[in-house]
């Protein structure tokens, strides 16, 4: 068992998040996020009205 790292910081609408893979951060637009991951890969995610009812798209390969 490894030992694993997360923070979270809040700035308005932006979150940056650090862990031990790296630094990432995201955006809320509406019921739109977009979101920069600590491993490259950018995701879209559309929040609908229905509960959990949500559409997630990811892009990028992941860096290894």
């Amino acid at each position: 068992m490894g030992i694993m790292f997360r923070n979270s910081k809040n700035f308005g609408p932006f979150r940056v998040n650090t862990s031990s893979g790296g630094v990432g951060g995201s955006t809320r637009l509406g019921p739109v996020r977009l979101t920069q991951r600590a491993d490259g890969r950018q995701t879209v995610t559309i929040h609908t009205p229905i509960r959990g009812l949500n559409f997630t798209k990811t892009f990028g390969r992941k860096r290894r």
